[in-house]
C-alpha cells in the first residue's frame, strides 16, 4: 500500500530515457517500497483460510498481479502523448479504453475503495494498539482518527522522513512475528493445519490477503514515470518487485502457519507473544508490545493516503451547498495555507476533512469485529476489479496489434477476465454473507 507523502516515484521522475536504461534496479526497489507494506500482515490469515494450499494461491495471485502490472507498461506506452502537459494516470488509461463515462464509475469505485481500505487500516492499528496498551479496540479507532485528521491537515513534507523508514519498520516486524512463532517450538505449536482450510470458501479469503497487500495498481504510473517512461526498465522493475513480495509473502506466511497454525489473527502482529491457547509465552513481552505499537502508529500514516478522494467528494458537495469555491484544496499542500487570507474557505475544509473522518471512523466501528469479512470483502469487489478487469479489458481495447495471432496471450486475457468477474461476485458475496452470519475475526 502506498505511503504517505509524495508519490514513490517523484525523486526518479525526470529522467531521461538513456539513463532510466540503467534504473531498473532502482525501479524494482520502488515497486517493492510500495508493495511490501503494512497489508502484509494480513497475509498469512490466508493460510487459516485456505490451509497449506495458500502458498499455492499465493503464487498465482503475484503471478496474476504482475502480469496485469506489465500489462499497464504497454498501456501507458500507448496513451501518453508527447503533446501533453501532465503524464498519463490510471484514470487516463481507463478514460481512454472506455470513454469519458467510465469516469464516474471509477470516480465512486475509488471512493468505496478508499473508504473501505482506510477502515481496514484504522482497524488493523486499533488491534495493534490494544496488543500494546490495552485500551479497547472501538476507543483507538476513534484517536486513530482524531491523529489523522491533524496528519492530514499538516504539510505532507514533514513526514516523508516517516515514509522512508516504513520498508525498515515492517521487516523488523516481520522478524519479530516469525521469531515469536518460532519460540514456540517444538511443544506449544498449534497442530491443526490442514490443507484446504475452509474449502472454496477459503480460496477468496485467501487470495483478498494477498492481493490488498500487492494490488497497488492504480500507483504503477508513478514507477512507469520513475523509469523515464522507459516500458523495458518499468517491466524489469516489476519483476523484480513482486518477486521480493512474493518471497516476503511465502517466508512470512509458511513461519506463521507452521507455527501459529490455526489461531493466526487477521493482524498477525496480535499473535506475538501467546500460544496456540492464547496464553503468553516466554518470549520478551516488551518487543510484542513495542512492535505493536510502532505499527499501530505507523498505519496512521498510511491512512490518510486513503482519504483524498473521500475529502475532493464531500468539498465538492460543500462548494455546491455554501457556494465556496474549494477546487484549490486539492492542490496545496495543506488546507492551512487558506490561512489567514480566506477563514471561511479553510473552516469548511477542516469540517469535510472532520466528517471525513468520522464516516471512517463509524464505518471501522463496525468492521473491526469482521475484520477478515472486510479483506475478502476490499480484495474480491475493488481489487478484483482494478487489478485483474480493468487492465485486461483495457489491453484488449487499446493494444489490439499486439494481440493479433497470438491466441494463447488473447484466450488467457478473457481467462483472467472471467475469473475476475467470478472472484468479484463469488467472494464480495462470501464476505457480505459473514458479516450478515455475525462471524467475528
Amino acid at each position: 500500500m502506498a505511503s504517505f507523502g509524495s508519490s514513490p516515484g517523484d525523486s526518479l521522475v525526470g529522467q531521461t530515457t538513456a539513463n532510466a536504461k540503467a534504473s531498473w534496479a532502482k525501479a524494482g526497489f520502488l515497486v517493492a517500497n510500495l508493495i511490501v507494506g503494512s497489508g502484509i500482515f494480513s497475509t498469512p490469515s490466508g493460510f487459516v483460510a485456505a490451509g497449506w494450499s495458500a502458498a499455492l494461491l499465493g503464487v498465482a495471485a503475484c503471478a496474476a498481479a504482475t502480469w496485469t502490472a506489465l500489462l499497464i507498461g504497454d498501456l501507458l506506452e500507448v496513451v501518453r502523448s508527447p503533446e501533453a502537459c501532465s503524464l498519463p494516470t490510471y484514470n487516463t488509461v481507463g478514460e481512454r479504453a472506455f470513454g469519458r463515462l467510465f469516469l464516474p464509475f471509477f470516480g465512486a469505485f475509488g471512493i468505496g475503495q478508499c473508504l473501505l481500505q482506510g477502515v481496514y487500516m484504522i482497524s488493523l492499528s486499533a488491534q495493534s494498539w490494544h496488543a500494546s496498551v490495552k485500551l479497547p479496540a472501538k476507543t483507538m479507532i476513534y484517536a486513530n482518527a482524531a491523529v489523522c485528521l491533524c496528519i492530514s491537515i499538516a504539510p505532507r513534507r514533514y513526514f516523508t522522513v516517516i515514509a522512508k523508514l516504513g520498508v525498515g519498520i515492517t521487516v523488523v516486524a516481520i522478524v519479530v512475528v516469525i521469531a515469536s512463532g518460532l519460540s514456540l517450538l517444538p511443544d506449544e505449536i498449534d497442530r491443526e493445519q490442514t490443507y484446504f482450510g475452509q474449502g472454496v470458501a477459503g480460496i477468496s479469503g485467501s487470495l483478498a490477503a494477498v492481493v490488498i497487500s500487492c494490488g497497488d495498481h492504480v500507483c504503477f504510473p508513478d514507477i512507469y514515470h520513475a523509469t523515464g517512461c522507459c516500458k523495458r526498465a518499468y517491466k524489469k522493475g516489476i519483476i523484480m518487485g513482486f518477486a521480493i513480495f512474493l518471497s516476503s509473502v511465502m517466508v512470512f506466511g509458511i513461519s506463521c502457519y507452521m507455527t501459529f497454525g490455526t489461531t493466526i489473527k487477521t493482524n498477525v502482529l496480535t499473535n506475538i507473544g501467546f500460544n496456540a491457547l492464547g496464553h503468553r509465552t516466554q518470549f520478551p513481552s516488551w518487543l510484542g508490545v513495542a512492535t505493536n505499537a510502532v505499527l499501530a502508529f505507523r498505519f496512521l500514516f498510511i491512512i490518510p493516503c486513503f482519504m483524498p478522494c473521500i475529502f475532493a467528494a464531500l468539498d465538492a458537495i460543500a462548494g455546491k451547498v455554501l457556494r465556496v469555491d474549494l477546487s484549490d484544496a486539492a492542490n496545496l499542500d495543506s488546507i492551512i495555507l487558506f490561512l489567514p487570507d480566506r477563514a471561511c474557505t479553510f473552516m469548511v475544509c477542516i469540517t469535510t476533512r472532520i466528517i471525513g473522518y468520522a464516516i471512517l471512523a463509524l464505518c471501522a466501528t463496525f468492521f473491526e469485529s469482521f475484520l477478515e469479512a472486510l479483506v475478502t470483502i476490499v480484495g474480491s469487489l475493488f481489487q478484483s476489479v482494478n487489478v485483474i478487469v480493468i487492465p485486461c479489458l483495457a489491453y484488449y481495447r487499446l493494444c489490439p496489434e499486439k494481440l493479433q495471432g497470438r491466441y494463447v496471450k488473447t484466450a488467457c486475457l478473457w481467462l483472467m477476465v472471467v475469473i475476475g468477474m467470478i472472484w468479484c461476485v463469488g467472494g464480495t458475496y462470501i464476505g457480505v454473507m459473514e458479516v450478515v452470519s455475525g462471524k467475528t475475526a
